[in-house]
């Protein structure tokens, strides 16, 4: 079934006025309009963006089918119902979806504040594939060279304090100057500022870039002494029957299926499959999705073949430095790294 970009918006639109469009998979309707007609088996899914190919195993295994045959209703939307102005894991604190893709950072902070327990219980990507870039004509070497500067920023934690440190690593002491035009205007924000900075993902907004014939010079966090955890992590509530928790790892090892089919597929067989199942514009340009799927596809496998497994050294580093270098208070009770993450999910047997 190829989920309708239109269709999805007319939805949408049609929650906003009040009426009740029926559920479909890969509707991107809001949540609270299918929520009396959920079934118990339906798993509502939050992304983190517009589709690109992070979502790639998932919409394969959606397109193949693998959901349905354990049984399982896929119901995502995306971001761009609202503008991005209510995260994911906001929703997922609110009992609005099961499931959110965020950043771990996310985890940190909403816990903080007391929202219902978010968990990370997968991570979508092994490898980070973020990175802080300017355009490669300015000529910069380092973040050092970053003084004037202007930081176009999605209005999210620690954002701005990462990339602090990393110019402070690179000898500039100084903190940017920071803009917050909206989450989904960022890229062409950026694309518009001479001086300009912004936090992107380098197998999509890096490829726009060298579509456009725009050069990139990137940064990422660990060269410059930031122990970043991880850009895209599926949350969970903490809390759940054991219903939800059989119905949960089925989840997951369906997404797992789809994400190691990706990983071993040819990149442009893999921006056919996305064109045929998921009927948005960000998936018309098969040459463009071909270098996204082929950019981002070492990232979804670690080393040593897993997927979804997050390492809790690396989590406990993150925490530590946002804890002593950030100086952010975080509560002793909240401050075991292993609050915020569970591998139990992807074990067999449990």
């Amino acid at each position: 079934m190829k989920i309708s970009y239109t269709a999805c918006i007319s939805a949408a639109l049609c929650f906003a006025a009040a009426c009740t469009p029926p559920a479909a998979s890969g509707d991107r309707s809001d949540p609270k309009s299918n929520s009396e007609a959920a079934l118990p088996d339906t798993v509502t899914l939050a992304l983190d963006w517009s589709p690109n190919v992070l979502h790639s195993g998932i919409f394969l295994a959606a397109y193949r089918g693998w959901y349905r045959d354990e049984g399982i209703h896929l119901n995502w939307f995306t971001t761009e119902i609202d503008g991005y102005r209510k995260k994911p894991v906001q929703r997922l604190a609110d009992g609005e979806v099961d499931l959110a893709i965020g950043p771990s950072e996310h985890l940190f902070f909403f816990r903080k504040n007391g929202m219902n327990n978010p968990v990370a219980v997968a991570s979508v990507l092994q490898k980070d594939k973020s990175a802080f870039c300017m355009k490669a004509e300015e000529g910069l070497s380092g973040p050092g060279d970053l003084a004037g500067h202007t930081y176009i920023g999605y209005n999210t934690p620690l954002e701005q304090a990462i990339l602090t440190a990393m110019m402070r690593e690179d000898g500039l002491d100084k903190a940017p100057e920071m803009r917050t035009p909206g989450r989904l205007e960022v890229w062409e924000d950026f694309m518009n500022t001479e001086k300009g900075i912004a936090w992107i993902f380098t197998h999509w907004e890096g490829v726009m870039a060298e579509n456009s014939g725009t050069a990139l010079t990137c940064f990422t966090p660990a060269d410059y002494g930031v122990p970043y955890g991880y850009s895209s992590v599926l949350m969970a509530r903490e809390n759940r029957n054991n219903e939800e928790e059989a119905l949960l790892k089925k989840f997951l090892k369906v997404t797992e299926r789809g994400y190691r089919a990706v990983a071993d597929l040819p990149a442009d067989t893999t921006a056919a499959i996305l064109n045929a199942a998921v009927d948005h514009p960000n998936f018309a340009d098969l040459g463009f999705s071909a270098r996204a799927a082929e950019r981002i596809r070492d990232g979804f496998l670690r080393t040593d073949g897993s997927w979804g497994r997050t390492d809790p050294a690396q989590w406990e580093a993150y925490l530590n430095w946002i804890r002593t270098e950030v100086k952010e208070e975080i509560p002793d009770s909240l401050y075991p790294a292993e609050v915020y993450f569970t591998n139990r999910f992807l074990d067999q047997g449990l």
